[in-house]
């Protein structure tokens, strides 16, 4: 299936629709990001940017379906907030998380 560059429509269903649907909380943690769903601009140069954030670990960003119905802000987080995320309670802990270390 095609996307509109490299973003997939919101048709292209992710690992986390599918835990959506089946009501699994699910989170990324990636490292260098400074805010939440830090996405790059449609024209900007792929690779790492001077804080050592790079996209291209960050399958989240790439589609429609996760950045259009807000999972992608709350669910696509700086690699700092992990550390909360694992020290609630046990029912508390997102069944999936996906964790991107940067290059280094």
């Amino acid at each position: 299936m095609s996307g509109s560059g490299c973003v997939y429509p919101n048709t292209v269903l992710t690992l986390g629709d599918q835990l959506d649907g089946a009501d699994l909380p699910w989170r990324g943690f990636i490292d260098g990001m400074s805010s939440a769903c830090e996405h790059p601009n449609s024209e900007a140069a792929d690779g790492p940017d001077t804080a050592g954030y790079d996209p291209r670990e960050n399958p989240i960003v790439f589609f429609h379906s996760l950045l259009d119905l807000g999972d992608c802000q709350s669910n696509d987080l700086p690699l700092g907030q992990l550390g909360v995320a694992v020290s609630g309670a046990p029912s508390q802990v997102p069944s999936f998380v996906y964790i991107a270390a940067d290059p280094c």
